[in-house]
């Protein structure tokens, strides 16, 4: 993570590509992929990573015929990942503060029998389509259905081809949870595509916050 490098002999690569093949029956159980009787270090190392959607990279050092390969992960796909990360961290304490400073009513108040019922919205906004956008300031928002999600990542290409301002007009349309839903499936779908973004607008990944970008009214 902090741009270490590694080589194909690194003593904790060996000792890691031991314990697969030991524990083999585990790693398919639980991760989903085999490990081969001649199992390399590198190629478990660039499979393990793949899992956390990142990738290996390598350059050589030393004289010809006697080169070394080190590698390291991929610092785009690292990137990403890392704005993902902070992302979710910063949900994570934003949910973790309204539940800490939600305020709690007192056992005692009671409703008044000629109180007006208070009607609840249904929570998926039935009829307001997510691609809109939608407040979700206050309250956790329900994940998008997949066709929305796939439609409104085709949305988002097209404004690439259309530049930088193409870009900001559709994010400013929707709210910060579905943005990044939206680039995640889009890294899925056509990760060069994400990467074109990230050269055009260096900033776009501040533009996901809705702080920095506020939706349209």
């Amino acid at each position: 993570m902090k741009g270490d490098e590694v080589t194909a002999d690194d003593p904790t690569l060996l000792k890691m590509t031991a314990i697969a093949k030991n524990c083999a029956a585990h790693v398919k159980a639980i991760l989903g992929f085999t490990i081969p009787l001649d199992c390399k270090p590198i190629w478990l190392l660039a499979t393990l990573v793949e899992q956390l959607g990142l990738k290996l990279t390598f350059r050589k050092q030393g004289k010809r015929g006697q080169q070394v390969k080190l590698f390291s992960l991929s610092k785009e796909e690292l990137e990403f990942a890392m704005h993902v990360i902070a992302h979710r961290v910063e949900k994570r304490n934003q949910k973790e503060n309204r539940t800490y400073y939600a305020p709690k009513t007192p056992a005692v108040y009671s409703v008044s029998p000629n109180q007006q019922p208070v009607s609840t919205p249904p929570p998926d906004a039935i009829g307001n389509s997510h691609c809109q956008g939608e407040d979700t300031n206050e309250f956790e928002s329900p994940p998008t259905d997949r066709i929305t999600l796939l439609h409104c990542v085709e949305i988002l290409r097209r404004g690439i081809s259309r530049g930088v301002d193409a870009i900001k007009g559709i994010l400013k349309r929707w709210g910060e949870d579905l943005r990044w839903e939206t680039v995640l499936e889009l890294e899925a779908i056509a990760a060069s595509e994400l990467r074109l973004v990230e050269a055009q607008v260096p900033e776009f990944y501040a533009l996901l916050n809705e702080e920095v970008l506020p939706m349209e009214g």
